[in-house]
């Protein structure tokens, strides 16, 4: 028997999060609640058989999409942090006029 989460088997099965959900909740699926996650249970042949070269291609996009969008957010999280760090600067006093960071 293979546990997976509800985003994996949402790709292998190609259905989407709230049916999962749903599903769950209509306990029509065997699951457990571990370290805050639900897990899914399904056979190994049933993995096996769902995973073929279409749900890879699949898979890899989605997981390409992602990627994506997980580096657009950090680069917008880095701004952020760096604009709080001149804020406390700023309000320490420790900026100049040119925006440049001096020590006492």
């Amino acid at each position: 028997m293979i546990w997976m989460d509800i985003n994996d088997y949402s790709l292998l099965k190609g259905i989407s999060i709230s049916t999962i959900r749903r599903y769950i909740k209509k306990e029509k699926l065997i699951w457990k609640f571990e370290n805050g996650k639900y897990l899914i249970q399904i056979n190994e042949w049933e993995y096996n058989d769902s995973f073929n070269e279409s749900n890879a291609i699949v898979y890899l996009k989605r997981l390409q999409e992602e990627h994506e969008e997980l580096k657009k957010e950090l680069i917008k999280t880095k701004q952020e942090i760096n604009e709080y760090k001149m804020l406390v600067d700023l309000y320490e006093g420790r900026l100049n006029e040119n925006n440049q960071v001096t020590f006492n």
